[in-house]
């Protein structure tokens, strides 16, 4: 059993549920920032619910802020936010070719919880878009470049890696690499293509990693300062 909870903590949805074999409350977050509640069935949901209160502290400190989107926001490498003010009842968001147009009756609509979620989630769509065009692209080409071939490239949402290579040289590559420079998406390109290669990470992988990229070392430290994850940059 699963439910939305009629509550919101740091503005984000709770999600309430009951588990076979779990044997203690439980809460976690979500990459997209939905606090999940998880109990047994022995506890009532008003215990679960006093239980998930008492941590909400805890939870505001381990939450991803919820980016703030506004007018000209950049979005990946070729989309930004379009803000309109119209005469309309209700605001509305879409995606046109890789820009997200926002249409509200006042600019202070614009701060609000809800719209901002729906910025975002359009903002996902074109991030996607972007990403299943340019990645596989730049893949290619640095492919030719260093004559390091792969079977099959796939573009998805990954929750902890920027990229991966299996047994078969398939790459996949995460679609919010379309948001890092340049310079970054090319060291997580040619890491997945060494892989094709060597199926580890000891001296072989790395030798041949610096062949390309002298530079893999400071590449590699500010990789580690973005999440693989939406708009947490």
């Amino acid at each position: 059993m699963r439910k939305k909870l009629d509550i919101t903590i740091a503005g984000h949805d709770v999600v309430f549920s009951r588990r076979k074999g779990t044997r203690h409350l439980r809460i976690s977050i979500k990459s997209d920032s939905t606090i999940m509640l998880t109990a047994p069935h022995i506890v009532s949901e008003k215990k679960a619910i006093e239980y998930l209160l008492s941590k909400k502290d805890w939870i505001e400190q381990h939450i991803k802020p919820t980016p703030k989107f506004e007018d000209n926001s950049l979005i990946g490498k070729g989309g930004r936010v379009i803000i309109l003010t119209e005469n309309i009842e209700a605001p509305t968001v879409r995606v046109y070719k890789y820009d997200v147009i926002v249409k509200v009756a006042s600019l202070d609509q614009v701060e609000e919880p809800e719209l901002q979620k729906k910025i975002a989630t359009s903002a996902d769509k074109s991030i996607k878009k972007q990403a299943e065009v340019l990645l596989p692209q730049r893949l290619e080409q640095l492919s030719k470049k260093y004559g390091i071939s792969y079977r099959s490239s796939s573009v998805r949402k990954l929750k902890s890696r920027w990229g991966s290579c299996d047994s078969n040289n398939d790459i996949t590559l995460n679609m919010y690499l379309i948001q890092l420079d340049w310079s970054l998406i090319d060291y997580v390109i040619v890491h997945e293509l060494v892989h094709t290669i060597h199926k580890h990470h000891q001296s072989e992988f790395w030798d041949e990693v610096t062949k390309i990229l002298p530079e893999h070392k400071e590449l590699r430290k500010r990789l580690k300062e973005h999440k693989t994850t939406a708009f947490a940059q």
